[in-house]
Parts: structure tokens; C-alpha cells; sequence
């Protein structure tokens, strides 16, 4: 008898714990299942989000060029300089509050009018790169960004400016600031998430981020070498207009951070920025 109790024992020990193991792997499926279904979800809302900030960005830049384009048009009865001419450049300031200045030149490439910074006029642009394309393709134009002499990082876009003969007589730039561009947008996407956004150009320099004091640094440069993870990214960034990808940052320096992120393409007339969307894992 006591043979036969210690046998049911064994049998009710192990059905026991046979029980409480599959209970238990079918926990970890569950809970393993549940975080799979999160980590898509989250993917799913950052291709979303992503695409909007895309066609967002992309509006903004081409009313932007819209601007340059009808201004370019506008001084053609007007010339480059005169009452008429400075009324119009500074109602195109105004009616953009991304634009830090605009300014006119002739086909020698000096500045004939600027506004609001009189103090580049006469100043020969002639050996600047984007002045250089506008006069000789007479078509419009966009700089890729740099530090402005008025001190925030900018991007210029240009448009030719013709005579009411139609004769060629210069260009017009308007020098805008992308990061005012990006940060007045893209922040209301992301409203109710953890998500980010940054953005670079095509050669590692940033012009937007949520932290102002990474913009108009250089992923590829010194800046970043302590974060070989984010250089190899920034490297197809370069190399490819959409993807995805995984690095590591310390915002702070004792603060590293797991994040994966999503990018796609933006910009005009052949320049290219890669706006970027992240998810701190």
C-alpha cells in the first residue's frame, strides 16, 4: 500500500510540474508574442509618421521655392535695386518667417539689393558655387546648407529674374533657415509618442535635431567618432535614400542609448536631405 501511495505521488509530482513548466513556456510565448505585436505596432506608427513628415517637409521647401520663383518673376518690370524692388523682397520676407534674407545680383555676380542686411551689396558672388549655376543654367537652384554670416545654419534657393523683354538680368536668393523650417512642422507629428525626428544632408551635416546644440555638426566628422554605430548609419544615410537601422548615442555622457530609427528623402533641384525618425529602445 505505502508502495502504491508513493507511486501515485511521483505520477501527481511530475503531472504537477509538467504543468507548471508548459504554464510557464506558454507565459514566455505569450509575453514574447505581446512584445513582438508592440515593437510592430511601433514600426508601423513610425513609417506613418514618417511619410507625413516627409510630404510636410517637402511643402515646406516648395512653397519656399515658390516664393523665389515669383519673386523672380515680380522684379522683372522693376530690375534688381529700387523702391519697387526692395517693397518686394521684403513683403516675400514677411510672408515666410523661415527666410533670414534675400538678395538680387546681376550676371557678374554682385549683389545688387539685400534685405534686411544692406552690408553685401556690392559684395561679388560670382565665385559662389549656387550664383555660378543660376547664371549659367538660368534655371532655379538650392544651395546645400551652411553657417550664414547672420549666424543660424541656411540654405539658399534661387531663381533666375528676366527683363519684360525676356533678356536675362540676374538672379534672386532667398537664405532660409531649415532647422526653423523643420523644428515650426515636424514636433506636432509626434505628439502623444516617444518619438523623434532629426534630419541631415547628404554629406553628414546636420540641419535639424531636437537637441539645437548638435546642428550644424557632422555625423562623419570627430564629433562623432566615439559612436561608430551611428557613423556606419550615417554612411548609408549617404548611400541610400530610405532605410532602416539601429545605433547607439549618449545624449549625455553618461546616458547611452539604444535607437532604431527609419529615414527617407527630401529636398530640390538635385540637393538631398534624409529626414530621420527614432524610437529609443
Amino acid at each position: 500500500m505505502q508502495m502504491r501511495f508513493n507511486w501515485l505521488t511521483a505520477v501527481l509530482a511530475v503531472a504537477l510540474l509538467t504543468s507548471v513548466t508548459a504554464s510557464g513556456l506558454l507565459l514566455s510565448s505569450n509575453s514574447q508574442l505581446s512584445s513582438d505585436n508592440s515593437a510592430s505596432a511601433t514600426r508601423l506608427q513610425m513609417n506613418s509618421i514618417l511619410s507625413q513628415g516627409q510630404l510636410v517637409a517637402q511643402a515646406e521647401i516648395k512653397k519656399l521655392d515658390a516664393l523665389a520663383a515669383n519673386l523672380g518673376m515680380d522684379l522683372g518690370p522693376h530690375g534688381l535695386n529700387g523702391t519697387a524692388t526692395r517693397a518686394l523682397m521684403n513683403a516675400t520676407m514677411a510672408a515666410n518667417a523661415n527666410i533670414i534674407s534675400i538678395l538680387t545680383y546681376n550676371t557678374s555676380g554682385i549683389v545688387i539689393a539685400a534685405e534686411p542686411y544692406t552690408n553685401v551689396e556690392g559684395r561679388n558672388l560670382s565665385g559662389d558655387v549656387i550664383v555660378q549655376k543660376l547664371l549659367i543654367t538660368k534655371m532655379p537652384v538650392m544651395s546645400n546648407v551652411f553657417k550664414t554670416v547672420e549666424g543660424p545654419m541656411g540654405a539658399v534657393l534661387a531663381a533666375p529674374v528676366f527683363d519684360t523683354t525676356g533678356r536675362f538680368i540676374g538672379g534672386v536668393s532667398i537664405v532660409f533657415n531649415p532647422n526653423r523650417m523643420m523644428e515650426s512642422k515636424l514636433p506636432q507629428l509626434l505628439n502623444g509618442t516617444s518619438l523623434t525626428f532629426w534630419s541631415m544632408q547628404n554629406d553628414g551635416l546636420l540641419l535639424y535635431d531636437e537637441d539645437p546644440t548638435q546642428v550644424g555638426k557632422n555625423l562623419l566628422g570627430p564629433d562623432y567618432a566615439a559612436f561608430p554605430s551611428l557613423q556606419a548609419l550615417a554612411w548609408r544615410m549617404v548611400n541610400e535614400s530610405s532605410g532602416y537601422g539601429i545605433y547607439n548615442f549618449a545624449p549625455t555622457a553618461q546616458n547611452v542609448v539604444n535607437t532604431e530609427c527609419y529615414w527617407t528623402n527630401t529636398g530640390a533641384h538635385g540637393v538631398s536631405w534624409r529626414l530621420v525618425i527614432v524610437h529609443r529602445l
